[in-house]
């Protein structure tokens, strides 16, 4: 096949509020365990600023339904279906149908939002299970520590250098004369990733020229060396494989300096995780966990 598969996991998300368009953004489809979800940011499914509440769009309106597009790959056939698909956002009865992380605090203890939202699709499509083999999805990859049989005892995130060469994959500006396929903006991580930044915030910086449209794109790695979380070189015996750093909070997502800097937020894969155990419905407050609790899921930060 001509394409990467990063390219056919990437696609253009079209917000509406009903029938009324709101402005685009990027998503990705990533599949954790059994569930194959469409992720995005928390400000681009709720519609409002993630560190202030307000609206995003002028006129008020918060997205209820997404148009997106699923990648079917036929490998017999070496062949690649585009599928439109039209979601809800939220059910009848006013009830998000898509999930956010539960938050974090900052630094005066104060709850915050982590600017992920997914929206699992397993029950969202009417013939999933017909066509899940097919779609085109980033996947979880972690370390593996192994004992000297070379059993699996126990895994851990990995993370990538300060100084890291990266790739955002997404539609600056809602740009789609190439189709359906994402552009790729080259970045370098900016910050330590082992240490929050600016407002206690569990992300990293990176360091990239982006524009409008790329919110919720996803960072990918291709070199060849990450670490644990104590720092320590682990290398990657995969070669040309793919490391899913994070998700991009884009130019919304941000503080007015960040943005004047442009430095853009990439919240770390684990938070990404999290939340398909967390399932907390989206657009709610953040709630922060006992800070014991919290201090003990964030350990690695």
């Amino acid at each position: 096949m001509r394409l990467r598969p990063e390219s056919l996991a990437v696609t253009k998300l079209d917000l509406f509020f009903h029938d009324v368009p709101l402005a685009p953004a990027t998503g990705f489809v990533y599949k954790y365990g059994q569930s194959i979800a469409l992720v995005s940011n928390w400000h681009v499914f709720s519609g409002r600023h993630p560190l202030t509440g307000s609206p995003g769009d002028p006129r008020g309106y918060c997205p209820n339904r997404v148009e997106f597009s699923l990648s079917l790959s036929d490998t017999e056939k070496g062949s690649v279906l585009f599928r439109s698909q039209d979601a809800p956002l939220v059910a009848a009865d006013g009830q998000s149908l898509w999930w956010q992380h539960q938050g974090y605090p900052d630094q005066d203890g104060k709850p915050r939002i982590v600017d992920i939202g997914v929206l699992e699709l397993n029950e969202r499509i009417s013939d999933f299970e017909v066509i899940r083999e097919q779609i085109s999805t980033l996947n979880a990859h972690v370390i593996v520590n192994t004992d000297a049989a070379g059993t699996a005892i126990s895994f851990e995130y990995g993370y990538t250098r300060v100084a890291a060469e990266v790739f955002i994959l997404g539609y600056p500006r809602g740009l789609t004369k190439q189709g359906v396929l994402p552009v790729w903006k080259r970045g370098s991580i900016a910050s330590e990733p082992l240490f929050a930044v600016m407002d206690n915030a569990p992300a990293m910086f990176v360091d990239a020229v982006t524009r409008d449209g790329m919110s919720g794109s996803p960072v990918l790695y291709f070199g060849n060396e990450i670490t644990d979380v104590l720092g320590r070189s682990r290398g990657l015996s995969r070669q040309g494989g793919t490391w899913l750093v994070g998700v991009y909070a884009g130019r919304e997502g941000v503080t007015k300096d960040e943005n004047e800097m442009v430095l853009g937020r990439v919240w770390h894969r684990r938070l990404l995780d999290e939340i398909f155990y967390q399932r907390v419905p989206g657009g709610l407050p953040a709630v922060v966990p006992d800070p014991g609790s919290f201090r003990e899921a964030t350990r690695d930060l």
